[in-house]
């Protein structure tokens, strides 16, 4: 951290207050007997002393610059004129003495009294990331530019330096917490203050708390500060706790906060995409002025619409603090918001065949363990997911995160969809409890279209803990087999040694094994089948490009929804084998937000003989971009118009393809490679 600036009086720049020598006739007889003043002295806290007399501005210098001279003098810095001249003084001192400070104190003076010297704030703030006055009592001025003061908001107010130092590395504002009641008395904006209170860091926040006195001064003014450009932090750590105003729109990239804080990722220049860097170390949140648990409206959620994940905030002005782990604007206006991303309707089939993978966040009919807690929110969920699939209209459809049990999840959810559609539509591929995880995978089908042949096969290979099983179907006189598969989570729980997170997150070689043994299974279905086609879907969780998917492509599978661009939207360099770019060639495909960072983990991958009928494909984004507090809101009876929707069914969205009719009989081909017949693990 570099030093802290020099402190100076109010009006006085810092340039015009640094120590001089002290010049050797000021130490003379003669100049302690001509120049001799009496000076009153106040400490400010922070190392810092106010000196003052009589009928003239006061000096606030460091404690060093008061140098204890004979018994009964010290040597001070004076200013004895408005702009800064300096004068350096022999002063006799009283016999009130500090000796805590180790310099003599020259009487008390009124440390609230407005307009007499105090510590600015852009010294308090210093050029680094925290304080260099942390833990020290100091006194300041200000205009209160945000009050948010009160139990239920953030209990304090934002206070800022009307004129600043004109150094674009310190930061002119200040957050000042005052405690649950404001005890001190409910502040304004535009209202000039004195604050004596104590430097702390709050969460990577500079404060002043535990306040001795709050003055009011009168009334005045700030003018806001623009902001354009990177949202990097050292550009936003010197505007912390100031009034601003961001002339770039800025784009909603998360919303998982919003429910339990009223909070909102932004993001400058779009949304970002997972492995694009630097990622989002410069995001924003959006917050509502509060720090309440579940707030009652949600901030930001209208009767008309909801926000959505790529919508952006135009104009937005506030104050800029930090607490846990980001930037923090708290809004002083109405926040004005730009759809750019409404809610998209299901997408029509193009094809004679709808394949589709959903995963269903955690579909329970036991109640209280992972998935619904109670009877409503599993009613909720049931609804949502059978209004997703339907309006997908799949003839076969990969589930995941299916309660693992002997097929009474998957029965409930059948018995929805034929209530919503009027009668029974879709089948169950039969399956006993698999692995030793609590979900599994799973797979339903619409009868009449399509017909299964034989028993669904899985695999025993203890490396899955959650199995991946296959299923022949014939589809008219052509057959197709469709695997679902289901790999180790990202998460880090449990993880140790090499399965710590490194570029492909945690436990990435436990999926790069699950996947060289997919193809092993995958190969042993061909051979059961005769030489089918084949698809394999489900959550793989691995982004395009990780090892995972490079086995796999490797094997002969190819990325479907990739497949069924326009010619060109892929861009120069795209790897093969990603899922590319949206049907404009704007935007990688996506299924997932993590983090604010939208990317593919949810996959359709065909044999080429598969590739060779695509006629369409892509993801509904039904799902990922909506709030996950809607279900909340839906089940209060504060949006009970969710209840008729698909959106936010799940924390993902569903990936689809759709296949043309083939001509020719005998439509598969034999993963490359290996020859047919493998067995299940053993590549």
């Amino acid at each position: 951290m570099s030093p802290p600036p020099a402190p100076v009086a109010s009006g006085v720049s810092r340039e015009d207050v640094r120590p001089a020598p002290l010049a050797p006739e000021k130490r003379t007889a003669r100049a302690m007997g001509a120049l001799r003043k009496i000076l009153t002295c106040s400490t400010l806290g922070g190392g810092l002393v106010a000196c003052s007399e009589a009928g003239t501005a006061p000096l606030v210098t460091e404690r060093g610059a008061l140098q204890r001279g004979a018994a009964t003098h010290i040597v001070a810095t004076h200013i004895a004129e408005p702009h800064g001249v300096l004068e350096h003084a022999v002063t006799e001192h009283s016999d009130h003495r500090a000796p805590e400070h180790g310099f003599t104190q020259l009487g008390a003076a009124d440390s609230s009294a407005c307009g007499r010297a105090f510590l600015p704030i852009p010294s308090i703030q210093g050029r680094g990331s925290s304080s260099p006055y942390r833990g020290e009592e100091v006194t300041t001025e200000g205009i209160v530019v945000g009050s948010f003061q009160g139990a239920e908001r953030l209990r304090g107010f934002f206070l800022q330096d009307p004129t600043g130092d004109g150094d674009p590395e310190t930061s002119d504002g200040v957050f000042v917490f005052d405690g649950d009641g404001g005890a001190l008395g409910e502040r304004t904006e535009g209202e000039r203050l004195r604050v004596t209170g104590v430097v702390s860091e709050y969460f990577g926040q500079t404060q002043l708390t535990q306040l001795r006195d709050v003055t009011s001064c009168g009334r005045g003014s700030v003018p806001i500060s623009p902001f354009e450009g990177p949202l990097e932090l050292d550009r936003l750590e010197a505007i912390e706790g100031m009034r601003v105003r961001f002339e770039q729109p800025l784009t909603v990239v998360d919303s998982w906060g919003l429910g339990s804080y009223g909070e909102l990722l932004l993001a400058a220049g779009g949304r970002p995409w997972w492995g694009e860097e630097p990622g989002l170390l410069g995001a924003l949140v959006l917050d509502d002025g509060s720090d309440r648990r579940d707030p009652r409206p949600v901030p930001y959620l209208s009767g008309e619409r909801t926000v959505r994940l790529g919508d952006r905030v135009v104009g937005l002005e506030g104050v800029l603090g930090f607490a846990y782990g980001h930037f923090r604007v708290q809004p002083t206006g109405v926040v004005a918001f730009e759809e750019r991303n409404a809610r998209p309707p299901a997408p029509p089939r193009v094809g004679g065949l709808r394949i589709v993978t959903l995963n269903l966040d955690n579909y329970f009919v036991d109640l209280g363990s992972r998935g619904a807690a109670d009877e409503e929110e599993l009613a909720l969920q049931r609804s949502k997911l059978a209004r997703t699939i339907l309006a997908l209209n799949p003839d076969i459809a990969g589930l995941v995160e299916l309660q693992n049990d002997r097929g009474a999840a998957t029965e409930d959810l059948l018995a929805a969809l034929a209530t919503e559609r009027g009668g029974t539509a879709y089948g169950v591929v039969p399956l006993p409890p698999l692995g030793g995880d609590a979900i599994r995978v799973g797979i339903v089908y619409a009868k009449g279209r399509v017909t299964p042949l034989g028993a669904p096969i899985f695999s025993r290979d203890p490396v899955h803990l959650r199995p991946p099983v296959a299923q022949t179907f014939a589809w008219g006189t052509r057959r197709l087999t469709v695997a679902v598969a289901h790999f180790k989570s990202r998460r880090c729980s449990g993880a140790s040694g090499a399965d710590l997170e490194g570029e492909e997150g945690c436990f990435a070689e436990q999926r790069r094994r699950e996947a060289r043994s997919v193809v092993g299974f995958l190969r042993e279905a061909q051979r059961r089948a005769g030489d089918s086609a084949l698809v394999l879907v489900g959550d793989l969780n691995a982004y395009p490009g990780e090892g995972p998917l490079e086995v796999l492509t490797a094997a002969g599978l190819s990325s479907l929804p990739a497949g069924a661009l326009p010619t060109g939207a892929l861009p120069a360099g795209a790897l093969p084998a990603s899922p590319g770019f949206d049907d404009a060639g704007r935007a990688p495909l996506y299924s997932y937000v993590f983090e604010g960072r939208a990317g593919l983990i949810d996959h359709v991958l065909g044999t080429g003989a598969v590739e060779a009928r695509l006629l369409g494909g892509g993801v509904w984004h039904v799902n990922a971009d909506e709030p996950a507090v809607l279900r909340t809101l839906a089940l209060s009876g504060e949006r009970p118009e969710e209840w008729q929707t698909p959106y936010r069914s799940s924390d993902h969205d569903p990936v689809y393809v759709d296949l043309g009719i083939p001509e020719e009989e005998g439509c598969g081909a034999h993963l490359p490679g290996r020859p047919a017949g493998g067995l299940p693990g053993d590549d």
